[in-house]
């Protein structure tokens, strides 16, 4: 539904068995995608042109919810919807990606599992957690990427994105020490990663500025209550 014009999803939900309706629709840029989700961007359609839709509902069946579905059934629902929340995220709309992940989110997380379906899940829980951290960091919500990022390296210790991801936010927080923590673990797990690498220098400098500016403030502080 998100790669439809919303005029269409309205028509389409309130169409019953049997009716037929015809829509004249001129959102350009949308209507490439409602045509062929799969290769609209192959697709081109002239500014300001008219397309006329004809919908025919010739039968309706109703999808299971979250809790009558098997664990298979939840896994081969999620792995569609992330393709969906990681085109939009491709696509620049981390907002519409950032609640598709909530959603799947929800799809593995939420529900009374066995040990052994709590196992199958737990890889695609992983994921989805970890894109919720990349997608919120892009939408600037540092309280929730800090929150979800905690939950997932209690889950997976050694996600390295997602420990970056955290130093970042410590970084815009000013919790230097904390950054360089997440990163000084993320370099001993992925040497090789620059990003790690920039953002470790980076924090190392901002804490040594940071505390010359505390050591001149307390000295100044100090050396005016002497009356020097």
């Amino acid at each position: 539904e998100d790669f439809i014009p919303s005029v269409c999803l309205k028509v389409l939900r309130n169409l019953r068995i049997g009716e037929i309706i015809e829509l004249t629709c001129r959102e350009t840029i949308k209507l490439n995608r409602c045509l062929d989700p799969e290769n609209f961007n192959k697709m081109v359609i002239p500014e300001k042109a008219v397309v006329v839709y004809v919908f025919h509902m010739v039968t309706f069946e109703k999808g299971l919810s979250h809790y009558q579905m098997t664990i298979p059934q939840r896994i081969e629902d999620a792995q569609r919807k992330k393709a969906l929340a990681n085109r939009l995220f491709k696509e620049g709309n981390a907002k519409r990606a950032l609640k598709r992940y909530e959603e799947i989110n929800a799809l593995v997380g939420f529900g009374k599992f066995t040990d052994e379906e709590a196992e199958m899940l737990k890889p695609m829980k992983i994921t989805m957690l970890t894109n919720t951290v990349v997608a919120s960091f892009k939408m600037k919500k540092w309280d929730r990427v800090l929150q979800i990022a905690d939950n997932v390296l209690e889950m997976d210790p050694s996600n390295v994105k997602v420990l970056f991801k955290r130093a970042q936010v410590h970084n815009i927080k000013k919790d230097y020490e904390l950054a360089i923590k997440d990163l000084e673990k993320a370099q001993e797990l992925d040497p090789n990663e620059k990003n790690v690498k920039a953002e470790l220098q980076k924090s190392r400098a901002s804490l040594e500025s940071y505390k010359k500016k505390e050591k001149n403030i307390y000295s100044n502080l100090f050396s005016k209550e002497l009356g020097y």
